[in-house]
Parts: C-alpha cells; structure tokens; sequence
C-alpha cells in the first residue's frame, strides 16, 4: 500500500479512501487526481480508466487506473471480467509528474507475436 514514486508519478496498487478501502469505479483516475492532486498509476480495479488536468501554474497531473495484464477470467468476478481492460500502458517521456500515455491492447499484443 505503500506509493513508489518516480519523477513525480506515484504507483501504488490503490488508493485510499477515508474508510480504509481502495479508490475505485467509475471516473477512478479523476476521483484520485481530486483526491491526491498529483499523478498515479493504479491497478487494483483492472479497469482502464485515465484522466488528466492542467493546473493553474500550467503543469499537468494525470489519473490513471491501469487495467491488467493477464488474458483469463477471475472466476470470483463474474460479469466483470468483461468490464477488465488487458493490456500494457507505457509511460513515456515521465518527468515532473507529467508523461505521454500509449495504450497497447492485449489484442495487439499478441497480433504483433502471432
């Protein structure tokens, strides 16, 4: 539970709400960018779900929940496993908490490797 941070972009496998349980559903990187002000990757929900805004001084905070990278079903989740996005985010060009964000499919993945 513990963030590591690196040039400004916190990752950690979820963020807290007062209550103790992770930060998740709709708009998760939006309620954390309102919650922490600062940039983070996430990955505890396994949805894929990014959000960015300009602060006033001009620099750029950036939400991010991760999704996952596994091709399965989690038999505990359900209809849920539809709602999980598989695949690689790739932080490029991170400095100051702001970065490039390239999403890469596990489709595209393996179409690449096929």
């Amino acid at each position: 539970r513990k963030p590591v941070t690196h040039e400004g972009v916190s990752f950690v496998h979820y963020i807290e709400t007062r209550a103790g349980r992770a930060l998740g559903g709709v708009s998760a990187g939006r309620r954390g960018v309102k919650k922490i002000h600062s940039s983070f990757v996430v990955g505890h929900s396994h949805i894929l779900d990014y959000y960015t805004e300009t602060r006033l001084d001009g620099s750029r905070v950036h939400g991010l929940s991760a999704g996952c990278y596994f091709d399965h079903d989690h038999e505990f989740a359900g209809q849920s496993n539809a709602e999980y996005w598989r695949g690689l985010c790739v932080l490029h060009d991170v400095r100051a908490g702001d970065y490039d964000l390239q999403l890469r499919s596990m489709r595209s993945l393996k179409s690449d490797w096929s």
